[in-house]
């Protein structure tokens, strides 16, 4: 069946041949039980909260942090009523495409191509409920202060309801987040400059860990030298890595003498390359850009891109 012919099937199962707002009956939202919602609801939440909202690392947290939080969001749960999906918090969520369906190719693109629900799962559970009214269970939205609302649950209830016109009821989530921050002896919390997440960078006898970033990577060195000038440390985590691969592949390796001074010619070509993206005009200053940030690339190339650039050196130091 293609997929013109699932879309008829859809419109044929749904009985609509005009105005399908018309067509519906009354819905009587009800709030899931949580224990139905559980495992979706604590995985999206969770994540949500870890990726956006808190950014540290659930792993760098104690016990007793966890189980705090796992009963606030049960009590929050618990207090949070079903109340009408506004317009303007639909269009401000950020993981669902459900405010912007317009016709039945757009949901069974997005609720069967994206997201995999089959063509009966779609019918049975969303549009006929929907359609024919009776009790529905509202989808989950989460709320708190500073972040636009995030879907937990409903995606496809959502989608079929912009399709027909309806707004929707959910049940709103609305919970404060007031974790304390709590290290081990002998840690340190760090800010990511890249991802702006939080991890825990470990001191042992006044030697501090390097401070990679355990969500994307970053080591934070890099960035974080109070010597490099404040306006550049972004732009050099973001441009450095195309900078470097751009370099060694244009430079030709069997025009050097040896690998080390193919090395040096790549430090020395994307030192130059940053320091001219940084919009100082003055040359005197670029000059002393390049003598502080030098040996920041140098050690960042020397820990992250060695063993990349002698494998293409050894494999190229000899004309083809």
């Amino acid at each position: 069946m293609n997929l013109q012919e699932n879309i008829q099937r859809i419109k044929e199962m749904m009985g609509i041949i005009s105005e399908t707002t018309k067509m519906v009956n009354k819905i009587e939202w009800v709030k899931p039980e949580f224990q139905t919602e559980e495992n979706e609801f604590m995985n999206h939440f969770l994540n949500w909260l870890q990726d956006d909202v808190i950014q540290v690392n659930f792993n760098d947290f104690s016990k007793k942090q966890l189980n705090k939080l796992i009963d606030d969001i049960h009590s929050a749960y618990e207090k949070a009523d079903v109340e009408p999906l506004t317009d303007k918090e639909w269009s401000k969520m950020e993981n669902t495409d459900s405010w912007t369906i317009e016709t039945y190719k757009d949901l069974f693109d997005i609720i069967h191509g994206q997201w995999g629900r089959s063509e009966e799962r779609i019918i049975k559970h969303s549009i006929e409920p929907l359609k024919n009214g009776g009790i529905v269970e509202t989808p989950i939205v989460a709320y708190t202060d500073n972040h636009p609302p995030y879907l937990v649950a409903g995606n496809t209830r959502l989608s079929v309801c912009r399709l027909l016109g309806i707004t929707p009821k959910v049940t709103k989530v609305k919970i404060k987040i007031n974790i304390k921050e709590e290290k081990k002896s002998g840690e340190e919390w760090v800010k990511c400059v890249n991802c702006k997440k939080k991890f825990t960078q470990t001191i042992h006898k006044g030697k501090k860990s390097l401070p990679i970033c355990p969500h994307c990577g970053t080591n934070n060195d890099l960035v974080t030298e109070s010597v490099i000038p404040v306006y550049l440390k972004r732009r050099l985590f973001e441009m450095l890595p195309n900078f470097i691969r751009n370099t060694y592949e244009w430079l030709a390796p069997w025009s050097f003498n040896s690998y080390d001074e193919y090395m040096e010619r790549i430090i020395f070509n994307v030192v130059r390359e940053i320091s001219l993206s940084s919009g100082e005009e003055n040359y005197e200053e670029i000059l002393k850009m390049r003598e502080t940030i030098t040996p920041i690339i140098t050690k960042y190339i020397e820990d992250n891109f060695s063993e990349e650039i002698e494998e293409y050196y050894n494999d190229n130091a000899t004309p083809g």
